[in-house]
């Protein structure tokens, strides 16, 4: 019991949804909008659905007076089979020839002039959610696997393992010759995994596609739950209903999507054994809801699209353009180290620099650059007249050895060493 009531406890609950800023960073922020901030938007539009199936009514019928007849059956079977609505009623009037939108009477025998139009997907919104977010986790679970905790492999390392929160940096020891050795055991893993990238920088541009795709499927998946061919336009036409002056004798996207009154066929056997047929009107109370969810959810997938596009867009420039990538690097890199980091970006393949680029995400720029001065001199070791073509050096295995910073500069690691970097 006490175990519970510390799970329950209100530092508990805050922790598990703290932000770690320590934590090593694997995606990039369009990334993270598709696999953090839109699962968590949908998780919570099924739970505000959820909380209102449980805890209010998400459905009331009107029970014909003096009938022999259970209201609270009434509503269950109403909810479990469905309403209806009839599209052709949409355009009469409301109070005058129809008492609300889509509800009023209509031919049973004549099927081409009237049909009903059955309103069974509430039921199951809750569900569709989750499964929506579901979805939208399967790129980040895809290229968690792929990744294979490779940028972790430096913290192993202690390149970014134990990474103060406001330091954020490597680790600062206190030992000079420790840390040199810390930073040269990085620089050895760098050189010696060069050329062996491939897969994992191509791998998350597949999962940053994947994105996109499975934003595109459940925008249709959305179409199609909802009746087929209203989901589309749904928000623009929510805009222009909402700008017109005079909606009398309108019927607003919502109401004509979402209906709040519909109505539902019962049958039952008489007194004497005859079959009774009640049209009874039902109120939607949980379509409230839901005409929100969605119109937000249609300007958040329009949005999530366009920030995903340009995110491809981005991915495509900087392999297609080594100027432009090493320029994005270069500037989160201090000033002191610009020689070092030109050298190793000589000729680097865009999978190596991806590599570069998330360890750059992640370490302080001073110690990034001290990291590049480490790999400057690995790099020098292979080829002491400098790197002549941009074929990827071979794999370096002395991962023991330490370096000693040969550069005009190189006394700034050791002048920093007791230095917090903020």
């Amino acid at each position: 019991m006490a175990e519970l009531l510390k799970a329950l406890s209100i530092g508990e609950i805050k922790s598990k949804f703290r932000v770690r800023l320590d934590k090593v960073v694997i995606e990039n922020r369009a990334f993270r909008l598709f696999s953090r901030v839109t699962v968590g938007c949908l998780f919570v539009c099924a739970g505000l659905v959820s909380l209102q199936q449980l805890v209010g009514k998400h459905i009331e019928c009107i029970v014909p007076p003096k009938e022999d007849i259970r209201p609270g059956a009434l509503d269950q079977y109403c909810f479990i089979m469905g309403t209806y609505t009839v599209p052709e009623l949409y355009n009469l009037t409301v109070g005058i020839d129809i008492a609300h939108p889509g509800v009023g009477t209509f031919h049973f025998d004549d099927e081409e002039e009237s049909k009903q139009q059955y309103h069974t997907w509430y039921q199951w919104v809750p569900i569709a959610l989750f499964f929506q977010g579901m979805t939208f986790l399967l790129p980040h679970m895809l290229w968690k696997a792929f990744e294979k905790e490779k940028i972790k492999a430096y913290c192993d390392l202690e390149v970014a393992s134990k990474i103060n929160l406001k330091v954020r940096s490597l680790n600062d020891n206190s030992d000079p010759e420790k840390k040199r050795n810390t930073i040269s055991k990085a620089a050895v893993y760098f050189v010696g995994t060069m050329s062996y990238n491939n897969f994992y920088a191509y791998a998350y541009v597949f999962c940053e596609i994947l994105n996109i795709l499975i934003l595109a499927f459940n925008f249709y998946f959305t179409d199609v739950f909802l009746g087929g061919g209203d989901f589309a336009n749904y928000g623009p036409e929510v805009v222009a209903f909402s700008k017109l002056e005079d909606t009398e004798g309108l019927i607003s996207p919502m109401d004509r999507i979402f209906p709040k009154v519909s109505k539902c066929d019962f049958h039952k056997y008489g007194p004497s054994g005859g079959l009774i047929r009640y049209d009874i009107m039902c109120i939607l109370a949980i379509n409230i809801i839901n005409e929100k969810i969605y119109v937000f959810l249609w300007f958040w997938f329009i949005i999530l699209f366009c920030l995903g596009l340009l995110a491809v867009l981005y991915r495509v420039a900087v392999f297609a353009f080594p100027g432009i990538r090493n320029l994005l690097i270069r500037r989160r890199t201090d000033p002191r180290y610009r020689d070092a980091l030109n050298y190793v970006l000589r000729g680097m393949s865009y999978p190596d620099w991806f590599v570069l680029r998330k360890l750059n995400d992640n370490i302080n720029t001073i110690r990034f650059g001290e990291l590049v001065q480490g790999i400057k001199a690995e790099l020098m070791k292979k080829s002491p007249e400098g790197r002549l073509s941009s074929s990827p050096l071979p794999a370096y295995a002395e991962s023991d050895k330490s370096y000693k910073d040969t550069d005009e500069d190189g006394d700034v690691m050791t002048n920093l060493v007791n230095k917090d970097i903020v």
